[in-house]
């Protein structure tokens, strides 16, 4: 099987062989870029090249699930995790 995440004009984002990675990468690039909320789509396609199954357009629940998945607090951050903490937008100035 292959995961394919498509824009909403057809072009090819990216591609996985695992499905859960394909997941994780469209999820997080609407985390980054919120507009591509219904603009991205994950697609299957079996080892003959045919599409297997629906579309899956990407969500405001996949962001959700995101989110909730990656913050930790800070102290109690284990091996493999990371930490995210608000940074106020002043700080980014160069």
């Amino acid at each position: 099987m292959h995961f394919v995440i498509f824009d909403s004009t057809g072009n090819l984002v990216a591609s996985f062989e695992d499905e859960q990675e394909a997941l994780a990468e469209m999820a997080q690039i609407g985390a980054e870029s919120p507009e591509a909320i219904g603009e991205l789509a994950l697609i299957t396609y079996d080892d003959n090249g045919m599409p297997a199954g629906d579309a899956r357009i990407l969500s405001a629940e996949d962001l959700e699930q995101v989110h909730s998945a990656s913050i930790t607090v800070a102290g109690q951050t284990h091996s493999g995790q990371t930490a995210y903490f608000p940074v106020r937008s002043s700080a980014l100035s160069y």
